[in-house]
């Protein structure tokens, strides 16, 4: 019970600030980086796919603007919707660090502690703010290390294989997330896995990260003729191979 009081407590405080902050910024103008994540959503949402001032882009990973896009295809073009949805966010992560402080260290001080050092980070809030991927790219590398975390200590083989789902979600959002079966493999082995089967777990992680990421590799090689889940082109290297097709 007192768990409890103090995740509501800790959502409550998040919830408060998240609302304050996107209250205060919702109708700020997005610039750099937001205007192409922005644009690239329109363009999906308009069924011309994944493209940035008419042209199709392998420029950036695909995986929030496909998030803005379902979005805008709900609520419309509207950046409030998606401040708050990313507020929401950051509020399950805080629920979820309380519920991890208090079940490892049976206090409740450490765990609020933690939580509200989370939801009042400044960093994080201006992030919840912005038309980029920080705060998506945060809640799903979150839940992939909780999976993770989980699969190594269960030593269930079937963990690492939604792990694996779960990362090629997070590749499509910011390929920085290749270097989780690498830590996870080490994790592994730390924990007193024989090598045979951690490297058998890490094996079937990065088969099913490939097997998600295979569309995207088969679109790159339609359109321009590269096969490359994470094909980090430049905009004129990619306008250029648009043009040759």
């Amino acid at each position: 019970m007192q768990c409890r009081l103090l995740l509501v407590a800790c959502l409550v405080v998040c919830l408060v600030i998240r609302l304050g902050v996107t209250a205060r910024y919702a109708h700020r103008p997005i610039i750099a980086d937001a205007v192409v994540y922005d644009a690239s959503a329109l363009s999906m949402l308009s069924g011309h796919g994944y493209a940035f001032k008419g042209k199709l882009t392998a420029d950036k990973a695909p995986g929030y603007s496909a998030f803005l896009a379902g979005v805008y295809a709900v609520f419309g073009h509207r950046y409030f919707v998606v401040y708050l949805l990313q507020g929401l966010m950051t509020c399950l992560t805080c629920g979820a660090v309380v519920l991890l402080g208090y079940s490892a260290t049976r206090r409740k001080a450490p765990a609020a502690l933690a939580a509200l050092g989370l939801a009042i980070y400044p960093p994080l809030m201006q992030s919840d703010v912005s038309i980029l991927n920080d705060s998506l790219f945060g809640f799903v590398a979150f839940a992939l290390t909780l999976i993770l975390a989980y699969g190594v200590a269960s030593r269930k083989l079937w963990v690492w294989a939604l792990g694996g789902i779960v990362l090629g979600f997070a590749l499509y959002i910011r390929p920085t997330a290749v270097a989780f079966p690498a830590i996870f493999l080490a994790l592994a082995l730390w924990r007193g896995w024989t090598p045979a089967r951690a490297i058998g777990a890490s094996a079937i992680l990065v088969v099913i990260t490939g097997l998600v990421l295979l569309p995207w590799a088969v679109r790159n090689y339609r359109v321009f003729g590269v096969c490359s889940h994470l094909c980090r082109h430049k905009e004129d290297a990619c306008s250029t191979a648009t043009g040759a097709r």
